[in-house]
């Protein structure tokens, strides 16, 4: 826009101020502070619409909340009342200022003379917000700025013209600027130009911009010749108002401690601050953030006074009050230590303390009976109170002292003069073998010990010494030899004395943990248990009946009570048990003449190799099957003997659950037992282990072998020959043979062709700590046709514990001696047992493992 251009709009607009009676003095009824503010919509025709909020402005300044709109809007604001017109002297209405604008909740919004021009220019509200608010601040220099976001103190006029908007505008900018530069001895305005003219032309502008403003000063000279720029300047800043600090009429304050504190000011920002009489030394009052602040450092001791807080601006000044006080600090972090028949006390030292004094007693202390406290003058931060009763309990306070000044009492700390030490007897304690031992200690009720020993000595790898903080006897350690019962007497000695106190002590051997009892085959039962430090030996005790409340040495009155001594190792299997007897088992840990607790207690029952049959029904003569054990030499036929025919009797004893002669149990994940074994298995393998539903592996407690449960969630591996192993317990997995596990395949001269197909399996199996065990394989065959049930077809397997088991030959690990291409396979569809190409990759693998 052209000079001429902008001058001629400035001077349009401010006609029609002036028309409305706008005009220079107006600078004292704009609505600076608690103007009545109310915002509209603007229609899409540009005119006013609906009122939307109201609120009161602040300062020059209005925000509004809670509107729920956003948009092009209309802000009128009144301040209400009249006022003197500076220029003519006239009593006139307050006018009414408006902006429009785009309104964002939140954002503060200046109503000024400028944001009424702009609204004057058009009344379509729509150009205003988009063209002529732009305008009217390029015409008073404040391009790149929004005329409603800047407050009318910060209006810098940098244009000329002669019209009064353009007046208003420059003594605002003039009183901005020396408000920023704290000049004072204001008086009238034309002084305050004068000082101005010299400003500009010294320091501010460029000298051509500099000569047309002192031109343009000039002018306002003859306008605002008889007006206080004072005045001006207050109706612009407000008065400050300062409360006294609420619930803080007293500040106790402590020398050589930093404070701070800032005064509420509910009026107009304050120009400068005082205070009468000074404050103490060390702190002084500033101005900060339109109001008055408080701080420092105290350097001298005073006590309360009244300080009176001046706060000045153009306008006037107001006082609050405040009492302060300068106090000595208090000893701080009391330390004592006891000596005989005396105690030494350390504390921080205190800013401005010349010296101190203890008090003590041995009745608690404070202010209201100091006079029958002890006293001891020191010049340190230290100090030694001798001549005290040993083993009586004191009270000890301290106070800072600057000359006669005695400062607030510390906290009290309390503590007992040395004696010699008190030791109250122990029970007998049994300690275990290598294992460390939780510390215990020998309670002192007299003066702490500065050393203890034991007579005899303690067993090896016990040690007994004085503890730092109590002054007991502390015995710790780890024993590293057997000890019968022995009584040791420990001495608690100090300077004063000594003093002794008793205990029994004996180490063994730790008792065996982790004992377990598996079955198997030929009517035997292997045990293991963990290692027993120090142990050499190990002995079992085994029975028919149970050893509870048999002492061990009577091991022989019980029903096949038996003792196996000597053993070595961690394990043993005992054979020619009777079978479907349950046994009962202990083991001991030896070590030279000394034996172990005896473990807890275990069971098994001794199983055969192979499971029964499954068939419980008579060949017929001379052909078919009758439905029960019926037929033609009865005695000799299947049905009539082993564990199916035990079971059909109600005679068979059984752990698990299975078809007639078949003794299975449910496992889960962890190798955990189900609680729940009768349920059926989930469709969609969707069961839980908790519920019954779901698990993982079966235990034979025939055979003691432990198989894996096939799983049909996912989709199967369709590839087992790559090494990518993937979802590897689906039924629907095909293997060549050859893999991990199989018969012959570590040994360095192998025959035939061995395939890794299967090595995923185990190998994956194994990693996964499958049902709580690492030490899967493929079965051999006869272990295989061990899960064989012969009275079922397609497949020959209970599917009430082998869910999702497939009609399909099973690969063993026994390779077909005849032929270096071939190795044994079962078939589930009808139990046949053949061998065939190993290279064949077709058929399936369930997993075993055994202890």
């Amino acid at each position: 826009m052209s000079n001429l251009l902008k001058n001629s709009l400035v001077v349009a607009v401010a006609l029609a101020l002036q028309s409305c009676g706008v005009s220079s003095g107006f600078l004292s009824a704009a609505p600076i502070d608690n103007a009545s503010c109310s915002i509209y919509n603007i229609t899409l025709e540009g005119g006013k619409g609906d009122k939307l909020v109201s609120t009161i402005s602040n300062k020059g300044v209005v925000e509004f909340n809670n509107v729920n709109y956003f948009g092009k809007a209309l802000i009128e604001c009144s301040a209400g009342g009249k006022y003197t017109d500076e220029a003519t002297g006239e009593e006139k209405q307050s006018p009414m200022l408006r902006a429009a604008l785009n309104f964002v909740e939140g954002e503060k919004f200046a109503v000024t003379p400028l944001t009424e021009i702009a609204v004057r220019i058009d009344t379509n509200l729509n150009n205003v917000i988009e063209t002529h608010n732009s305008t009217v601040a390029n015409a008073f220099g404040l391009s790149g700025k929004s005329i409603t976001l800047i407050i009318p103190t910060n209006i810098d006029k940098t244009d000329i013209t002669d019209d009064d908007a353009g007046d208003y505008a420059m003594v605002l900018a003039m009183l901005s600027k020396f408000e920023d530069q704290d000049v004072s001895n204001r008086g009238s305005l034309s002084e305050i130009m004068e000082a101005f003219k010299v400003e500009l032309i010294d320091k501010t502008l460029d000298r051509a911009t500099a000569k047309e403003l002192v031109i343009a000063l000039d002018g306002l000279d003859s306008k605002f010749k008889n007006t206080n720029a004072d005045k001006i300047g207050a109706n612009i800043v407000g008065v400050p108002l300062l409360t006294r600090l609420a619930n803080l009429s007293t500040k106790n304050l402590i020398i050589g401690s930093p404070v701070t504190f800032v005064f509420e000011n509910t009026g107009g920002d304050a120009r400068s601050c005082g205070s009468e009489p000074s404050l103490p030394n060390g702190l002084i009052v500033v101005l900060f953030g339109g109001s008055c602040k408080i701080f420092g450092t105290p350097a001298l001791l005073q006590s309360a006074t009244m300080h009176t807080i001046k706060a000045t601006n153009l306008k006037g000044n107001s006082t609050a009050t405040i009492s302060i006080s300068v106090n000595l600090d208090i000893p701080r972090n009391l330390k004592t230590t006891k000596g005989n028949a005396a105690v030494t006390l350390t504390w921080q030292a205190v800013n401005g303390a010349t010296g101190y004094k203890i008090y003590y007693s041995q009745n608690e202390i404070n202010a209201s009976n100091l006079g029958s406290a002890s006293v001891l003058l020191t010049s340190g931060v230290s100090g030694t109170v001798s001549g005290l009763s040993s083993g009586t309990f004191y009270h000890f306070v301290v106070a800072a002292l600057q000359g006669s000044t005695e400062g607030p009492l510390s906290n009290t700390v309390t503590t007992t003069p040395t004696g010699k030490p008190i030791l109250t007897n122990l029970p007998s304690r049994h300690f275990i073998l290598n294992k460390n031992i939780i510390a215990f200690m020998f309670h002192n009720t007299g003066t702490a010990a500065s050393s203890c020993s034991s007579e005899p000595r303690l067993p090896n790898g016990l040690i007994v010494e004085s503890n730092n903080s109590n002054g007991g006897c502390e015995i710790f350690g780890t024993p590293t030899v057997l000890q019968r019962v022995t009584t040791y007497t420990i001495k608690a000695t100090n300077a004063i004395g000594d003093d002794t106190a008793t205990i029994s002590i004996n180490v063994d051997l730790d008792t065996i943990k982790s004992l377990t009892a598996q079955s198997k085959a030929n009517a035997a039962v292997t045990l293991t248990w963990d290692t027993v430090s120090g142990a050499t030996k190990y002995q079992v005790y085994y029975a028919k009946q149970s050893f509870n409340g048999v002492n061990l040495s009577n091991y022989a009155s019980l029903d096949g009570g038996s003792l196996l001594q000597n053993i070595t190792g961690t394990s043993k299997t005992i054979a020619n048990l009777a079978v479907g007897t349950q046994y009962y088992f202990i083991v001991t840990a030896i070590k030279g003449t000394f034996e172990s607790g005896r473990s807890g207690e275990t069971t098994a029952i001794p199983v055969e190799m192979l499971n029964d049959t499954g068939i419980i029904e008579g060949g017929k003569y001379q052909t078919g099957n009758n439905d029960t054990c019926t037929g033609t030499e009865i005695s000799a036929q299947d049905c009539s003997n082993g564990r199916d025919a035990q079971a059909a009797a109600g005679t068979l004893i059984k752990i698990g659950g299975g078809k007639v002669g078949f003794d299975f149990t449910k496992l889960g994940s962890t190798g955990n037992v189900l609680s729940i074994q009768n349920a059926t298995w989930a469709t969609g393998d969707t069961g839980t282990e908790s519920a019954g539903t779901k698990w993982s592996c079966v235990r034979d407690n025939v055979t003691g072998l432990v198989w894996e449960v096939k799983s049909n969630q996912g989709v199967e591996d369709s590839d087992t020959t790559d090494n990518n192993h993937t979802n590897i317990h689906h039924q629907g997995n095909v293997y060549r043979w050859g893999g991990k596990t199989a018969i012959g395949r570590e040994n360095a001269n192998r025959k035939g062709d061995y395939n890794n197909d299967w090595t995923g399996l185990v190998e994956g199996t194994n990693a996964e700590n499958f049902c709580g065990n690492n030490n899967w394989r493929v079965p051999t065959i006869g272990e295989l046709y061990s899960i064989i049930d012969l009275s079922i077809t397609r497949p020959m397997i209970d599917n009430n514990y082998f869910p999702n088991a497939v009609v399909n030959s099973f690969w063993s690990s026994s390779p077909y001696v005849n032929s270096l291409n071939n190795a044994w396979l079962l078939e589930f569809y009808d139990g046949y047992l053949y061998n065939y190409l190993r290279s064949h990759k077709s058929y399936s693998v369930r997993l075993v493992h055994s202890k």
